[in-house]
């Protein structure tokens, strides 16, 4: 959305990124947003490409292509994925279990009804879950915490998942050592010196959509 008002004067509301995509038909509003995401991106790109050769990087756009197009790069392991969720990391080590196991459990439901994880049910509500650990189906449905309709389709899963996760606690995160003061006082600098560069390519950058428009 930045970029489009910056290089071609468009405004492109993202109102819509967290709708109910699954839904079919999909209603006109959804269209219509959908389409507005590609309508501009032609435009968009010979702007982009012609910058990027002036500048000599683009190379660099290559390169980084050729990376983001490696099946590797996707592969999630279900066992992982705790560590995409928001707070995830931030919690006891009972807690920090059951999360494990239930964000291994939405993983593997996720990828049985070709969903995003997020999609099937909130980070909230499974750190909710975590927390709390309900043992019963009574729990999971007049608990208001776990008021999803993910939560109640699969609460069989669910409660089992907690169960495996209550038997293998996750060991406390060790946390960040606190940087010394040298280290500090360059991280500052190069902060300073990041921004300064920043400024000065966006002002180029500017300066270079301007002329192509006009």
């Amino acid at each position: 959305g930045g970029l489009l008002q910056q290089t071609l004067g468009v405004h492109q509301s993202k109102g819509e990124q967290m709708a109910d995509w699954s839904q079919r038909p999909l209603p006109e509003r959804l269209r219509g947003y959908a389409a507005g995401d590609v309508a501009h991106l032609l435009r968009l790109y010979d702007l982009q490409r012609e910058s990027l050769e002036q500048q000599g990087r683009l190379g660099w756009l290559e390169a980084e292509c050729r990376e983001l197009v490696e099946p590797g790069r996707y592969e999630r392991d279900p066992d992982q994925a705790w560590q995409r969720v928001a707070g995830g990391k931030r919690m006891e080590p009972k807690e920090g279990g059951v999360l494990v196991a239930l964000a291994a459990e939405r993983e593997r439901l996720a990828a049985e009804e070709d969903l995003i994880p997020h999609f099937l049910m909130p980070d909230e509500t499974l750190v909710a879950m975590a927390k709390y650990a309900p043992r019963s189906r009574r729990e999971l449905e007049t608990d208001r915490r776990f008021q999803h309709r993910a939560v109640h389709r699969h609460a069989e899963r669910w409660l089992d998942a907690i169960v495996r996760g209550l038997r293998a606690p996750l060991p406390r995160q060790p946390g960040r050592p606190p940087p010394g003061p040298e280290l500090e006082a360059v991280a500052q600098l190069a902060a300073l010196l990041v921004a300064d560069i920043a400024a000065d390519r966006k002002s180029t950058r500017l300066n270079s959509s301007h002329v192509a428009l006009s």
